[in-house]
């Protein structure tokens, strides 16, 4: 919940077209890499009902 004297403007987007490819995938140590520095932790993939999802443990 925002304070009340601050506002939020959504816009609606498209998103993108999905994007299949194999676990292989150099991007998937990219992505990995990107969330450990940003997030401080290690991060892995896991795969539920055909999608990839990132997770930070706690």
């Amino acid at each position: 919940m925002l304070p009340k004297d601050y506002k939020i403007k959504m816009k609606f987007d498209r998103g993108a077209s999905p994007w299949i490819t194999s676990i292989t995938h150099p991007i998937f140590p990219i992505a990995l890499e990107a969330l450990e520095i940003g997030f401080d932790r290690k991060a892995c993939v896991f795969m539920d009902v055909g999608a990839l999802y990132p997770l930070l443990p706690n």
